[in-house]
């Protein structure tokens, strides 16, 4: 995905350039001989893709060419990509090209369990797509190859990250199974225990705060397991994290069949 990425919007600065170099006039005193070469110099230099990949700990790796995407410069895990077009001309003429663009692609997890964190807002995520330019053929095509770049890697699970998904889980499965079980247990335990038949009231309301506890921090644990943007050749212990959310879910429905069926 990456690589097709860079291909793709390369061939878009590499236009760019060529329209650039077409509109240079020879100056005053040069020679076809050095104004062939300065033109070379700002076709191989100025119109450039800068890529920075950044790893976990922050260390950077830089390129300019797709080489840059060669597994054995690739950190792994790989927390972020950015690409612009900015860093290679700035290089050549101290000033910004009149269209350019940014792209930072987020990899990073949100934390495993936070209670500052409030769970019903979208999961936090850096990636971002700026474009600057006067030429609209230009800022559609750099566009649409990162919106398809995308949407080619583009999870199903995206909807767990979206705004309220923890409320739609909390109020349909997590309540209505929290109270059908916590009434079941608590059944069992005075019958088992009629000592604890003054403190149903307590021992109810005690579970119920005790569910929503666990409940955050199995949504929390999903959304970590299951992140927002995902890099394929991450690798990172999500498969078997996912084998145990797989495991948990199915323990689960198990046991509400059980319950439904007996």
């Amino acid at each position: 995905m990456l690589r097709r990425l860079y291909a793709n919007i390369s061939k878009v600065i590499e236009k760019k350039a060529e329209e650039f170099i077409s509109g240079l006039k020879i100056p005053e005193g040069y020679t076809q001989e050095k104004f062939e070469s300065e033109k070379t110099v700002i076709r191989e230099r100025a119109f450039k893709v800068t890529v920075t990949l950044t790893s976990p700990t922050g260390a950077n790796i830089y390129g300019e060419t797709i080489d840059v995407f060669a597994a054995e410069f690739i950190p792994s895990p790989l927390a972020s990509v950015y690409m612009t077009n900015n860093t290679a001309f700035m290089g050549v003429f101290k000033a910004n090209p009149q269209d350019s663009f940014a792209v930072l692609l987020d990899f990073g997890k949100p934390p495993v369990f936070d209670w500052a964190f409030i769970v019903s807002n979208p999961t936090a995520n850096n990636s971002n797509l700026t474009i600057n330019g006067l030429d609209m053929t230009f800022v559609r095509s750099i566009e649409s190859s990162v919106m398809n770049a995308l949407q080619d890697r583009r999870p199903f699970w995206k909807f767990i990250h979206a705004p309220f998904s923890y409320d739609i889980g909390l109020w349909l499965l997590a309540m209505p199974y929290g109270i059908f079980e916590c009434t079941k247990a608590i059944a069992a335990l005075t019958k088992s225990f009629p000592v604890f038949d003054d403190y149903k009231l307590g021992l109810y309301i005690y579970a119920l705060v005790l569910l929503l506890a666990v409940y955050r921090f199995f949504f929390q644990y999903v959304k970590w397991v299951f992140p927002l943007n995902v890099y394929a050749d991450n690798q990172d212990s999500s498969a078997l994290h996912r084998s145990v959310i797989a495991a948990i879910v199915l323990g689960l429905v198990g046991n509400i069949i059980y319950d439904l069926l007996r």
